[in-house]
């Protein structure tokens, strides 16, 4: 309850100093759910734990303040915290809490902030195969480009962004690290067709762990994290062997058109964990992808408002002999949590560390609005196979479903019916029902 009521005077705070160049928003969120054994998957999914599998009541509440230093220079501040019962070891937690500033060349984040859907809720993760908002907001600074910027007057523009965050949760190894960047070159063939190729590498090091010490830490090791060097003398073997860290990330390949009717994507996230997947050794792992949303700027009007088709696989992992094979995603000798952060899977949710890092999915959603009624709707088909260590045998299958429908009943709230059940061939099948108002403040 303390971080709830400093949350709200904190929001409290910024009402009474608001003034013409202050902007203010929130919102507040209230939910009840009921279910049989758990609560269905794309209930608490990627929902950046604010439900979790045995959530029954949740509340949370989120707020922004924008100032305007002037036309071209503006702070952001955001807070929010959630409250849900179920399987958490805190009730009561913060979610965003940053201050951002804005210019026209850059954004520089720090603090936690939410990963923002690129996908209106219908894929199979928010962002990317490593980023899929499914764990809670992590601790940091971020800087990226505010826009992509054209390269020598050509059709060609770069996008980018570095990151530094603390993994300052209870772990293995604590204290962790983890060092971030992007980058992405875009051809902008023509005004309405682009093809974007993109780089984001992740890699967790230092910390100290209770079996091998302390990690290291010094400037030069941070240039071999950057370049995903092998370590020095100081590195533990495995590290002396391939790069410092835990270093992890994936290769973007969109191609982007828009028409009348809206916008279109297809795009292929591919994954990679050391020499073989950056070589390709791994393919055809990783998102594979058809994505529209419908563009609400122009006056082509329609009731499908976003539709989105995924496979999904990490069944390769650059094969199962070999010294390049069995990558086994996510996991790590040194750093034993894996890419994990309070003990969610940071990335693709499908996969659960440690054992089970080889699935195959198939992955529908849709968006529609009729009037005053927005549906949204997943389908998911996933077999899980366990790792190449530790293999499931038969291999599990699962349907995840997921139906929610949301009135508006003005421009400030909105009520929220979700149904879903899941269809376990092992195990006992997964229903659920969940009731949630919301209304902006």
């Amino acid at each position: 309850m303390k971080k709830i009521s400093l949350l709200l005077i904190l929001l409290s705070s910024f009402c009474s100093y608001a003034q013409d160049s202050i902007e203010i928003k929130g919102d507040i969120e209230l939910a009840t759910f009921v279910f049989n054994e758990n609560l269905p998957f794309w209930f608490h999914t990627n929902t950046g734990t604010f439900l979790n599998d045995q959530t029954n009541l949740a509340a949370r509440i989120n707020a922004t303040a924008d100032y305007a230093i002037s036309q071209s220079h503006t702070l952001q501040l955001g807070i929010g915290g959630f409250y849900r019962d179920g399987r958490v070891t805190q009730e009561f937690q913060r979610n965003n809490l940053y201050l951002r500033y804005q210019n026209n060349l850059i954004k520089a984040t720090i603090g936690s902030k939410e990963v923002e859907d690129k996908f209106q809720g219908l894929g199979v993760v928010r962002d990317n195969f490593s980023l899929s908002g499914n764990a809670r907001a992590l601790p940091g600074l971020q800087i990226e480009l505010t826009k992509p910027i054209h390269l020598i007057k050509s059709k060609l523009l770069v996008d980018g962004s570095i990151a530094h965050y603390n993994l300052n949760d209870d772990r293995f190894v604590t204290g962790t690290r983890i060092h971030n960047k992007r980058l992405d070159l875009i051809w902008q063939f023509k005004s309405k067709s682009k093809l974007t190729l993109g780089v984001e590498h992740f890699a967790q090091w230092g910390g100290v762990s209770p079996t091998t010490g302390e990690q290291p830490t010094s400037f030069s090791d941070f240039v071999d994290v950057f370049f995903a060097r092998r370590g020095g003398e100081e590195a533990t073997n495995n590290d002396q062997l391939n790069s410092l860290g835990n270093s992890l990330g994936y290769y973007k390949f969109q191609y982007d058109w828009s028409s009348v009717s809206g916008n279109y994507s297809l795009y292929h996230h591919h994954p990679f964990e050391d020499g073989s997947g950056t070589r390709l050794r791994n393919f055809p792992d990783g998102i594979w992808g058809f994505y529209y949303s419908l563009d609400e700027k122009k006056e082509y009007s329609s009731m499908l408002k976003g539709f989105l088709l995924e496979y999904v696989s990490t069944v390769s992992q650059s094969g199962r002999f070999g010294r390049s094979g069995r990558d086994n995603y996510f996991n790590n000798r040194i750093y034993r949590d894996g890419w994990t952060f309070e003990g969610n899977t940071i990335g693709l949710p499908f996969i659960s560390v440690p054992s089970n890092t080889r699935i195959e999915a198939f992955h529908f959603g849709i968006l529609t609005r009729v009037k005053k009624i927005e549906t949204r709707a997943k389908l998911s088909f996933v077999t899980s196979k366990g790792t190449f260590f530790n293999e499931i045998d038969p291999a599990t299958q699962q349907l995840y479903t997921f139906l929610e429908n949301t009135y508006s009943f003005n421009g400030r709230s909105k009520l929220k019916l979700t149904l879903g059940v899941d269809f376990n061939i092992n195990f006992e099948n997964n229903l659920g029902a969940g009731l949630s108002y919301l209304f902006k403040l």
